[in-house]
């Protein structure tokens, strides 16, 4: 039997399989939405429990627009919310788009290039940077006393139109919809006691369960985002690669109740049993071959394969290693190298947490375009070319394929 996964943008792997092996092939349900733009307009003049966007706005207004990292087909998207702000009169001058550190300006993507250029001329662009001050006001303080400072542009705005990446309800650092405004385009601080939160919930919650939502922090999000006037929101659900299955607009908290449930009808599945070897795959542009991708599909992977069983990653991921990884690379694995990695502060360090328990559980091999010596440092075996995931599938008794891993929730 012969299959074809696609990865990373546009590779293909060609694996060959006995029939009895394969004990589930995951790929996304749903058809992929054939024109984005109308698919978003249309999102945005009925959203959920809200009036149309354009009604949201008056002429004069300031309007800043916070976009997610990893959102497919953002341009498209950004294009459609710009069009309907332009309709009630608001001028592309007045707009500035916002876009998390991590996001692929990084890689030298542009979000606007779906704009006329005399438009995209007019329309600023601002990556945050949590620690320029000048980027930042004070807001608020949280529950124990400390400052929050966000992204002035936002704090400056009329109106603030998020754009996100939704992603299932148990996925790694995954706290809803407003998440992309706290603490993604919060002050470096707040950002790291956020970062540190998530590190103890997961923590607590053991390896099977470490990437449940902390309902804390979900809520505290909420809240603060409400507080700063943020009342309106677009979320993007996106299928294999860079396709997208479902756009919802409207109330924060009514938008993340259907999408979660439109999420787990697209990506939730539960195999009939565990296998001895797991292929994942991570598919979609640069801003999704990224440590933060590989670990959540690591997640998934681990949830799928038996014990002391083998894990293939299959992706184009050239991201260098976070302070984190760097501190693990060419240590043992051990329970107090997990225990030193969990202390950490560095912005990579859950990622870091999550490699190491999926080397607990499993081999893993790494499809990559980095190094090998950087890849075997961390104890993973450099796959070198995509051949060698078909001889390692061969000599497997049981074989599950997860198709956009990173993506997927495997129960």
């Amino acid at each position: 039997m012969k299959l074809f996964l696609p990865y990373g943008r546009e590779a293909r792997l060609t694996l060959e399989l006995k029939p009895h092996t394969l004990i589930a092939d995951c790929v996304v349900r749903g058809e992929p939405l054939a024109d984005v733009l109308a698919a978003t307009r249309r999102a945005l003049l009925e959203p959920l429990d809200l009036p149309a966007l354009a009604r949201c706005v008056v002429p004069g207004d300031k309007v800043a627009v916070a976009l997610d990292a990893g959102v497919p087909q953002s341009d498209k998207v950004l294009a459609a919310v710009i069009g309907q702000l332009q309709s009630a009169g608001v001028e592309p001058a007045d707009i500035t788009v916002v876009i998390a550190p991590d996001d692929a300006l990084a890689a030298g993507v542009d979000p606007r290039t779906a704009l006329p250029p005399e438009i995209r001329a007019l329309v600023a662009l601002e990556k945050h940077d949590p620690a320029n001050k000048g980027q930042l006001s004070f807001f608020a303080a949280d529950a124990a006393d400390q400052p929050i400072y966000i992204n002035r542009t936002l704090l400056d705005a009329d109106m603030v139109v998020p754009i996100g990446n939704f992603r299932a309800a148990n996925s790694l650092g995954h706290h809803g919809p407003t998440a992309l405004i706290f603490p993604a385009l919060a002050d470096d601080k707040t950002i790291m006691r956020h970062r540190d939160k998530n590190l103890k919930l997961a923590s607590r919650a053991g390896e099977d369960a470490a990437n449940k939502p902390g309902d804390k922090l979900q809520t505290e999000s909420e809240e603060l985002t409400q507080l700063m006037g943020v009342l309106f929101t677009l979320q993007v659900i996106g299928g294999q690669g860079e396709e997208v299955l479902h756009i919802l607009a409207g109330d924060p908290r009514s938008v993340r109740r259907r999408c979660e449930e439109l999420s787990q009808q697209a990506w939730e599945f539960s195999p009939e049993s565990q296998a001895k070897l797991v292929i994942a795959t991570i598919e979609g542009a640069a801003s999704r071959q990224t440590w933060d991708h590989l670990a959540r599909a690591c997640v998934m992977a681990r949830r799928a394969v038996v014990n002391e069983g083998a894990i293939v990653i299959c992706s184009e991921l050239a991201e260098p290693l976070g302070l984190a990884l760097q501190r693990i690379a060419g240590q043992e694995l051990s329970s107090e190298s997990l225990r030193k990695v969990r202390k950490e502060v560095a912005p990579d360090a859950l990622v870091a947490t999550e490699l190491l328990l999926t080397q607990e559980r499993a081999k893993l091999y790494l499809l990559s375009q980095l190094p090998e010596e950087t890849i075997e440092e961390l104890g993973i075996t450099h796959i070198a070319k995509p051949d060698d995931i078909s001889r390692l599938a061969k000599r497997q008794g049981s074989v599950i394929l997860l198709r956009n891993a990173d993506r997927m929730l495997v129960t």
